[in-house]
């Protein structure tokens, strides 16, 4: 029985990682992308997924250090550090000050793994709502896309524009694979509520 246990726990430590890892390149992207966060030039989101693994892995109560992260990955000292800030940003990590055995003080770094579900279950809940929101505005609304640069609009949209892209010159046409993009929303949506509920009742 104990090893059942044993198994299924590494397996939903595995499914941890794989969700996070995803999770912390996505948050990286929206970072870089839409806040133009000039901390995280010169980094990239598999460096920041790396960062997050050896925490999970690695450090005890205790935690690592900045240096002790260096020393493991061959990163920089200074991308480190913008990588922890990030993290800390999401409260993905937790941090308590500390020293060395030669005395300099040091922060060390460590992941809370008992958080980690209520994070990743914050986030789905996130990703849930705006899905839902999508579903609503397609299933409301007439879409017209742009065969050339594939931009959407509304009816009304088009009509003001002529059924005329304005962004490429394309001729608008009435969206055919409506339906078929509403399904597969909608079964998206279905497998994310199924998730979040399994993910409540495991809590």
């Amino acid at each position: 029985m104990n090893g059942k246990k044993n198994i299924k726990g590494k397996v939903d430590e595995i499914e941890i990682m794989k969700e996070m890892d995803t999770f912390i390149k996505l948050l990286f992207y929206k970072e870089k992308a839409y806040k133009r966060s000039p901390i995280l030039s010169n980094i990239t989101p598999e460096e920041a997924a790396l960062i997050f693994r050896i925490l999970y892995e690695k450090a005890e109560t205790k935690g690592l250090s900045d240096e002790e992260l260096e020393q493991i990955t061959g990163m920089r000292e200074t991308q480190i550090r913008r990588i922890l800030l990030l993290l800390l940003e999401n409260k993905l990590v937790t941090y308590q000050r500390g020293r060395t055995k030669t005395g300099e003080t040091r922060f060390f770094w460590r992941i809370n793994k008992s958080t980690l579900n209520l994070v990743l279950l914050s986030r789905k809940k996130s990703v849930l709502e705006k899905l839902k929101n999508r579903y609503g505005f397609e299933e409301e609304n007439e879409i017209y896309v742009c065969p050339k640069c594939g931009a959407r609009y509304t009816f009304p949209e088009a009509f003001e524009y002529e059924f005329i892209c304005p962004r490429c010159g394309g001729e608008l046409e009435l969206d055919e694979d409506r339906e078929i993009n509403l399904r597969i929303l909608k079964k998206i949506i279905e497998n994310l509520q199924r998730e979040i509920k399994r993910d409540e009742a495991q809590l």
